[in-house]
This record gives structure tokens, sequence and C-alpha cells, in this order.
């Protein structure tokens, strides 16, 4: 499968919460504070979801067995034909197994798209498939584990400068990039990027510029970060970035510290975080 663009035609949970012309078919949907973390499933055309957890816990028209999920029936893009849209808050490290159902008023002709989106990304599962061509076997959206620090509730001040720290994460994740926070309105991103395991460079990564997709760095290869080990790290940022402005900070999955952070007039500071994701 392959990563698609955000489609312009998704909606966020706030606005489904509070529109009246929306035929909700089970569940409740609550706000939510903070950093989302749900996860949205979105069927264009005439077919009907099914999305199992591992665990056996389901959520369709019918059954709803999953804790505050919510299945909606709207015409999100006004083509004359309701999506199909699944709202989970609370997502697991999981695999989500998607089976597609046709509607009984579907032709075999008819062709069918899925999303799958959460706050890091969209993945377009299947797109203009024929009702005909509909697999045996679910389709699989595997949830991957990313070391967030989110942004930081109080940024500024900001500065560009050169950080070194540690991070233990306290799950095994796998990592090939490296995303920035940036203070709002401005270019805020880091330049570089080092890894070190007991003084060994295990990964790096260079800024591209102000081009595509440049809040992030790609490194020169992927890496393994293992439960419960070490790692020191060397960010170099520009512009202004988030500044978590502690010398340490606890995450869901892990922990991250600062040792030093020093700025361009070579002022250092011993509380200075880099408002960071690693992912791949």
């Amino acid at each position: 499968m392959a990563q698609g663009e955000i489609l312009s035609n998704t909606v966020s949970p706030t606005d489904i919460r509070y529109d009246d012309n929306i035929e909700q078919i089970g569940g409740s949907l609550i706000g939510k504070e903070g950093v989302r973390k749900n996860i949205d499933f979105i069927a264009h055309s005439l077919v009907d979801l099914i999305v199992t957890y591992p665990d056996g816990f389901i959520i369709s028209k019918d059954s709803i067995k999953i804790p505050e999920a919510v299945y909606l029936e709207y015409d999100f893009n006004e083509d004359g034909s309701p999506e199909d849209f699944i709202f989970i808050p609370d997502r697991k490290i999981v695999n989500y197994l998607i089976t597609v159902i046709p509607e009984p008023d579907a032709n075999l002709t008819d062709t069918y798209t899925l999303d799958v989106s959460t706050e890091y990304t969209t993945m377009v599962l299947a797109e203009n498939v024929s009702i005909c061509d509909i697999p045996t076997e679910p389709y699989v959206f595997e949830t991957l584990i990313y070391f967030d620090t989110g942004p930081s509730e109080n940024p500024y001040p900001s500065i560009s400068g050169m950080y070194n720290g540690t991070i233990k994460p306290n799950q095994t994740i796998t990592v090939n990039k490296l995303y920035t926070y940036p203070c709002t309105g401005t270019g805020g991103h880091t330049e570089s990027i080092e890894l070190y395991e007991n003084n060994t460079l295990i990964a790096s990564g260079t800024w591209n510029g102000y081009i595509d997709d440049w809040h992030n760095i790609a490194f020169s290869e992927q890496v393994t970060l293992l439960a419960g080990r070490t790692y020191n790290y060397t960010i170099r940022t520009g512009s202004y970035p988030h500044i978590h402005h502690t010398d340490n900070l606890s995450t869901s999955i892990g922990f991250i510290t600062c040792s030093e952070f020093r700025d361009p007039n070579g002022k250092r500071y011993s509380d200075g975080i880099p408002a960071i994701r690693l992912l791949r």
C-alpha cells in the first residue's frame, strides 16, 4: 500500500460532531482535548465497512464494540452518494482489519475508495476499485509507534541553535525521519540530526531547504531504537522551532533529556528540548 495525499473532502471529527445533517448510525462523539490520537476510516461509494481489532472488537453498522467509536453516513463531497465514516477516538498500536461490503443497491461496475487517517498521515488503501473486485480478505492498516514530544505548550522564547541530550524509548521503534514542530507562521525546522549509541553514529540526516515536505528530515538509512536503550542526539535547528523549556520530558513512548542547548550567540542552557517527532 502507498501513502496518499490528504484528501480535500475529508472533515474533522469536530466538524462532524456539530453538523445536524449527518446520520449517526451508532456510538457517541466526545470532544477530545490536546494532541489528536484517533483513527478515521472513510469509504466513498456504495459500500459499508467493518473494522476489527485483533482481539475481536468490531465496529460496523450493526454492532459497535469499541468504546466511544462512531459509525456515520454522510455525503461529504456532495456527489449524491453518502460516504461511510468510522471514528475511533483511542487509536491502538495494532493492525486494524477493514472489511468492505457492497450495499444492496450497488452494481458490480460501481467503484469505491477507502482511506484511513491519523494525525500523522492519510493512507489510501483502495482507489476506484470495482465492487466486483472487493478482496476476499480484509484490508490491513498497521498503526506505527512514533517517538513524539508533541508541540510545546509555551514554545517562546524560540531561537535556532544546537541541542544535545538523550532519548530512551520504552518500546522498540524503527525510524527513518524526523519532524520538527514550527512556531506558528514561521519556518522553524531542523537543519541536521545525528543519533549515537555508545559514541557510535547510527543515523543522521540533513535538511534539504524549503522545498517539498520541508518539516521533515530523511535519515541516510532506517534505524531501530531498542526499548530501554539510551541514545544520544545532536540536533541543529533553524528559524523558530517549538522548544520545550525543560531539561527532561516524558512521552508515551519514552524519555528525552537536554544536556545542553547552545544558541547562535554562544549562550548555553540546560533546559531546552526540541519539539520533534521520530517516525517512519
